[in-house]
């Protein structure tokens, strides 16, 4: 009975990425970066931040969230910064490397948002990061970034 429900489990998650549009592509790592600006003062509000519900704290920052395998190619990501329709779903496809995702969606003329999930088993990205994130390239990194995260793709 166990063994059948992990599968049926395993078979509905596997299920869920594919409706997502979310594909692993070897080859190309994902990094993102937790920055301490997340919080804007943190001498008070960072103080005042209830992180008891997080799996961090303010003392954790800068947080690398994110690095290893990604589940977005630099190729995808070209395609997606000139299609204002799309957000895109940044995680790691390695096994010991996932728990936390960003969205990354267009928010003006030249600009993206960045949200998380903040904690590891939470399953949506409720927290907005960002809304002023800009798009840079160089060599081979492709970045969204601002002062409170980075996730780039190289």
């Amino acid at each position: 009975m166990g063994q059948r429900l992990g599968k049926i489990i395993g078979f509905t998650v596997i299920a869920l990425v594919s409706s997502l549009g979310v594909t692993f592509a070897k080859g190309d790592v994902c990094k993102a970066i937790i920055h301490p600006e997340l919080i804007d003062d943190p001498r008070t509000k960072g103080l005042e931040v209830d992180f008891s519900s997080l799996d961090w704290s303010y003392s954790n920052l800068p947080l690398v969230a994110l690095e290893g395998n990604c589940s977005v190619s630099k190729s995808s990501v070209k395609t997606f910064v000139n299609d204002e329709t799309k957000t895109m779903i940044v995680t790691s496809s390695d096994d010991q490397n996932q728990g936390y995702f960003f969205y990354v969606g267009h928010c003006g003329e030249q600009s993206f948002c960045i949200s998380w999930n903040g904690h590891k088993e939470s399953r949506h990205a409720q927290w907005l990061i960002t809304e002023d994130a800009k798009f840079r390239t160089d060599n081979s990194n492709y970045c969204f970034e601002d002062q409170k995260v980075s996730v780039c793709i190289n």
